[in-house]
């Protein structure tokens, strides 16, 4: 596990073992903490990328930052569920790492949360950030 975080690939090389179970674990641990339910694996997946996520430094400008693009309103604008499983089946499988550093086949194996991504999707959309 402390690994990881040196060298991606052996995350990548984990889950491209574990391709043949289940998208979703039934248990997951991580250091000295387990979890068994989805909203807990949820929240240990969400601890370890946090803690192991590049932040941006605040001191360095980036040529992507939110202020270069112009505000758009998106008014009422809301995606459904099946919006959200249309897209990620029109996802083509690949294992190189898209504009996020997330490989596409990692999205398109998670159908199961389509539903905590259109609430993500549709907040982000209506609080315009």
């Amino acid at each position: 596990e402390s690994s990881i975080k040196s060298n991606p690939k052996l995350f990548w090389n984990f889950v491209k073992s574990r391709r043949a179970c289940s998208a979703i674990p039934s248990a997951l641990s991580w250091g000295d903490k387990s979890a068994y339910t989805p909203g807990d694996i949820s929240n240990l997946f969400a601890e370890f990328f946090q803690l192991n996520y590049v932040h941006d430094d605040p001191g360095i400008s980036s040529t992507h930052s939110v202020n270069n693009f112009p505000s758009i309103n998106f008014g009422t604008l809301c995606l459904s569920q099946d919006d959200i499983a249309k897209a990620i089946s029109d996802i083509k499988s690949s294992p190189k790492l898209d504009l996020d550093g997330l490989p596409p086949a990692l999205i398109k194996n998670c159908t199961a949360l389509i539903y905590p991504l259109m609430l993500i999707f549709n907040k982000s959309l209506s609080s315009g950030n």
